[in-house]
């Protein structure tokens, strides 16, 4: 049987938070700011963000319009200027259609953190 998860608990980064975690993946892993800055502006999870397809994103009404979640239903996500700018780099990097994070070795979608994977970070993080 499936558990729906809780989704009524909240927890925001402060703004100390931000600038160290976006600090840390400039420094390691500068080709996936595009990636991080999204995930601390909009929120959006993993799955959901690896799986945006150009089509998903409005430039015009700043919004992200996501068709199917994770609990089966379809979001509007709403851009800032961060969001805004990260997608555009994001877009910059790719060939115009398809997934809006690709891999810079592969060419093909992204799969960073992918499932069961472990991310390593730096000591003192």
């Amino acid at each position: 049987m499936h558990r729906r998860e809780n989704n009524t608990a909240l927890r925001f980064l402060t703004e100390e938070e931000g600038k160290k975690i976006r600090k840390v993946i400039e420094a390691n892993w500068s080709l996936h700011l595009p990636e991080s800055d999204l995930a601390i502006n909009t929120g959006l999870r993993k799955g959901s963000q690896y799986s945006l397809t150009r089509d998903m994103v409005d430039f015009r009404s700043r919004m992200l319009n996501v068709p199917r979640t994770k609990n089966e239903e379809p979001i509007n996500v709403p851009l800032n200027d961060a969001a805004v700018a990260a997608l555009r780099v994001a877009h910059s990097r790719g060939e115009g259609r398809g997934r809006v994070f690709q891999s810079a070795k592969t060419g093909r979608h992204s799969k960073m953190g992918g499932t069961g994977s472990t991310t390593r970070w730096p000591k003192g993080t």
